[in-house]
């Protein structure tokens, strides 16, 4: 169903006569001031639900966009170096792989796919002709050969069919076109302007316009248009959840698809040093790895040219086949044997269910490297967060994907003491001993189920922060700023920005906000996270740290509902003794190699 559901002209119209209406309001009957003020409440609160839709999908799209653009320029910009040094490529020749036919790519689109990779270096660095802000807004909406396209030729995209309706949905959603012209983000944020305080102005106008002789029938009938402009506004907001669910699905799925091509073009380059560049010369199986490697870079291009909105800024229909088109593919029998020849983790998230207990998700986080703690001279920097140090882990582990629940803390510990009560939030007011004893007790109910050789435990301070950062090295997985607009923390004390974002004083349900590069939500703010460690202050590099034998104060990570948005960090570090029941402290469960 297309975005502008309401007709403009309709909504301009109405809005002009309701406040021509509420300029000639005096007084108004007292029985129908009520029922008025009733109509006016029920608005405003449509209102602020579509304003926080609006928000949540424009985020979802701006961190597709923002993926998208990082593929292109990094993995599929590597791809295209090395494969274009081999000749005489002839995929069709490859046997044994017809399952991977959906996934070609041919001479025309090789072109295609190097262009789009120069494109979108440029676009990173916000040197594109005619990118403009929103850019991986409207990036993320359409697809990357449409917007490349207007870019490389100057034409925007604004002067394809549907102009105005595609710039009015860039708007809507925070972005615009790539190029100027057409209506442009002004003229879109008119014309969705319109469309949605339309109603509401038409509504609060009559509202205003009940005069003292008016009987409570005209009450009753602007209540009865206040709401029926509640369920324009529900259809909107329901709009709006759909492109934010077949966003996270694009960005889940380039995820997957960018962790399994990266250990790929390590391969191709040891093809090459070993075999030559000559395909003609290379044995079956180094033909069939090299079609593997080909189609799942035309998977991930499937992905990056398909929009999800159409000009109208309705929810595209092929995106969804596409969707499952990459799952499928992913799911093959060929590719299970790829990933045994490279090494990488066929099962990248578990999902316990028991009749009992409700579902409970984990993703698999991989051995690796990173740089753990801040600068002595960075502003999040305290309780011992600093220094910089290189950690090592040597073994992969499974982390919950969303901190647990009421409902899940329930189901197995048989009470809930959390305050802001709601089964899909994180529960809270848990000590230490408390998560400890979760975590024994769901290895009791999982016992001869889980993986060999692995527990469930509380993550590692280590293991926290790496799947944290999910290979990023900036304050946050997404940047350097917050405000409470991509996580749950005071946003009136906002960090990397002077804007002043919300403060919700409660926590929200898991999964609410983006999740990072590797699929993990709410690792910043909502509330603080419990993990294994005694704290005590880093002493160098580190392989497979786990904290000393003993202490006073467990570690807590993450930041809370009630904490400053510099204190949400990847780095900062806090600690609270072990039976300290605090409202804002929850957990995650991790699945451990056992000790």
């Amino acid at each position: 169903m297309p975005l502008p559901l309401i007709p403009i002209l309709i909504g301009a119209g109405a809005a002009a006569l309701g406040i021509g209406k509420g300029a000639k309001a005096i007084h108004d009957n007292s029985e129908a001031k009520d029922v008025n003020a009733d109509a006016q409440s029920i608005i405003n609160s449509a209102r602020i639900n579509l304003e926080n839709a609006r928000n949540t999908t424009k985020n979802y799209l701006e961190a597709l966009g923002e993926k998208k653009i990082d593929i292109c320029q990094k993995s599929l910009a590597g791809f295209v170096r090395k494969f274009e040094r081999i000749k005489n490529v002839e995929l069709q020749s490859s046997s044994g792989l017809d399952e991977l036919a959906k996934f070609k790519i041919d001479r025309a689109n090789f072109v295609q796919l190097k262009e789009i990779t120069m494109l979108a270096g440029s676009m990173a660095g916000g040197t594109a002709a005619g990118a403009v802000a929103g850019g991986a807004v409207a990036f993320g909406a359409y697809g990357a050969a449409t917007a490349f396209a207007s870019a490389s030729t100057g034409t925007a995209i604004a002067s394809l069919s549907g102009a105005a309706a595609t710039n009015a949905t860039l708007a809507f959603f925070g972005g615009g076109s790539l190029a100027v012209g057409g209506l442009g983000v002004a003229g879109g944020t008119m014309v969705l302007g319109g469309l949605v305080a339309g109603p509401a102005l038409a509504v609060l106008g009559f509202v205003m316009g009940a005069k003292a002789s008016a009987n409570l029938d005209n009450a009753y009938s602007n209540l009865a248009k206040a709401r029926e402009a509640e369920e324009q506004i529900k259809v909107l907001v329901t709009v709006c959840n759909g492109i934010k669910e077949r966003s996270e699905l694009f960005i889940s799925l380039l995820n997957e698809l960018d962790a399994f091509l990266c250990p790929m073009l390590l391969k191709l380059q040891d093809c090459i040093e070993k075999e030559g560049v000559d395909y003609r010369l290379y044995s079956l199986k180094t033909k069939q790895f090299i079609a593997a490697l080909v189609s799942t870079v035309q998977a991930m291009k499937a992905i990056l040219d398909t929009p999800l909105l159409d000009e109208k800024g309705a929810l595209v229909e092929e995106s969804r086949k596409i969707g499952d088109g990459v799952n499928a593919f992913l799911a093959t029998g060929q590719m299970d044997e790829i990933r045994q020849q490279l090494g990488i983790e066929t099962k990248k998230t578990l999902k316990l269910q028991g009749s009992s207990i409700p579902t409970i998700e984990l993703i698999y986080v991989a051995p690796g490297t990173f740089s753990m703690g801040c600068s002595d001279d960075g502003a999040d920097c305290r309780f011992g967060s600093a220094p910089i140090h290189r950690v090592t882990l040597t073994k992969g582990y499974w982390l919950g994907k969303y901190e647990v629940t009421q409902e899940q803390y329930e189901a197995i510990m048989g009470r809930n003491p959390a305050d802001a009560k709601g089964p899909k939030r994180p529960v809270e007011h848990v000590s230490w001993n408390d998560a400890k004893e979760f975590c024994k007790k769901l290895n009791e109910v999982n016992a001869g189920t889980l993986p060999s050789g692995y527990e469930f435990d509380l993550p590692t301070e280590a293991q926290w922060e790496y799947a944290c950062r999910a290979g990023t090295t900036t304050m946050y997985s997404w940047g350097n700023a917050l405000n409470g607009d991509k996580a749950n923390c005071d946003g009136t004390i906002p960090y990397g920005t002077k804007v002043k974002g919300n403060f919700l004083v409660r926590t929200t349900p898991v999964g609410s906000y983006l999740p990072n590069p590797w699929g993990f939500y709410d690792m910043h703010g909502n509330v603080w996270e419990w993990c294994r460690d005694w704290h005590e202050p880093y002493s160098g590099d580190a392989t497979d740290p786990i904290g000393p034998d003993d202490g006073t104060w467990r570690v807590i990570r993450g930041g809370g509902l009630d904490s400053r948005a510099e204190s949400c960090s990847s780095a900062q570090r806090s600690s609270t003794e072990p039976t300290n029941d605090v409202y804002c402290v929850g957990f995650r469960v991790a699945l451990v190699p056992i000790q």
